[in-house]
């Protein structure tokens, strides 16, 4: 709620907001898991001798926009985990603000900023 003169945060919603980007940060997670967290080794010999046709299209082809779509994956999960602990941070920061001020006014020495 804000107009000209007035500021108010909602502290139970700011940090509630931080709970949500953390969930979402935890299906992120997820699907770098799907991924198997980790990047195709050309010298993995699972996927077969590079010297196939099949697998040396795949290195070619394939292996990069997959090994960056496991980066990408993984910086995403690290913003939103730290965009997720800010969040939460900002409102047990506004929290402890606002109830400051409360006691503050309550306690009778309060005064009126210009």
């Amino acid at each position: 709620m804000a107009d000209d003169s007035l500021f108010a945060a909602l502290p139970d919603n700011i940090k509630r907001g931080g709970d949500l980007t953390d969930q979402v940060a935890d299906i992120v997670k997820n699907h770098l898991s799907r991924y198997g967290d980790h990047y195709i080794d050309p010298n993995d010999p699972s996927i077969g001798e590079p010297t196939d046709e099949t697998v040396h299209a795949i290195l070619r082809d394939y292996s990069p926009a997959y090994n960056q779509t496991v980066q990408a994956l993984g910086q995403v999960n690290k913003a939103l985990l730290k965009a997720s602990e800010l969040t939460t941070a900002s409102g047990v920061n506004f929290d402890r603000t606002q109830q400051d001020a409360l006691d503050q006014i309550n306690s009778g020495n309060s005064r009126r900023l210009p």
